[in-house]
């Protein structure tokens, strides 16, 4: 293995094929885990949405995690959460989230210093560069991630205009996911591209 993960983030609207579709071959190119985001769905579609990517991205042994919604993560057999600070901490208590892994997605030191107090199990950081997902907003560059990583005893995943060429950069900053969305979203031939990223973190972790 090595050393790191490469981690989808679904977004239906960008996606060049159905989201199921592309998910079920984007877990057989090498995906470890998909965190279904899609905010705008109402939560009986994102429910069934989750419980139909649960099972292409596990027919190739993909994890999937679910963002903010703890009922679709529920109905959907998910093996984690992914949420902002302020659900995790209004939630954080409930046996409920004992139920999944759970991250965090986090925009400053003290935020990920907060989500690791509370138990945590990863925090999800960025944008680490300027991206289409969130316009106008510039990246916290690598820097913040080697802050985070050296304030942090939890992994830290990195997000946020990550490419195959800047996945060595990020993976010495200290992240051990790297999370992309459009890339693999929008690939004419996404197994190709998954396995771009895959050769970068694997070229970094042998030299």
């Amino acid at each position: 293995m090595s050393g790191f993960e490469l981690v989808l983030i679904t977004d239906r609207r960008i996606s060049v094929e159905p989201l199921v579709r592309r998910v079920g071959r984007l877990a057989a190119a090498g995906v470890a885990a998909v965190i279904l985001r899609e905010k705008d769905l109402p939560e009986p579609e994102l429910i069934d949405l989750a419980r139909a990517v649960a099972g292409a991205a596990r027919s190739s042994g993909a994890r999937l995690i679910v963002n903010s919604s703890l009922a679709a993560a529920e109905a959907a057999g998910a093996w984690g959460v992914q949420l902002p600070g302020a659900i995790f901490q209004a939630h954080s208590g409930q046996a409920r989230l004992r139920l999944f892994k759970v991250g965090v997605s986090v925009h400053s030191l003290e935020e990920a210093g907060q989500a690791q107090s509370l138990g945590a199990d990863w925090v999800l950081a960025g944008p680490v560069f300027e991206t289409s997902c969130k316009p106008g907003q510039p990246g916290r560059g690598l820097e913040f991630l080697r802050r985070l990583k050296n304030r942090l005893t939890i992994p830290l995943w990195a997000v946020g205009g990550l490419t195959p060429d800047r996945t060595a950069p990020v993976l010495a900053a200290g992240a051990g996911a790297i999370c992309v969305r459009s890339p693999l979203l929008t690939s004419p031939e996404p197994e190709k591209t998954a396995a771009a990223y895959l050769a970068a973190g694997l070229a970094f972790f042998q030299k």
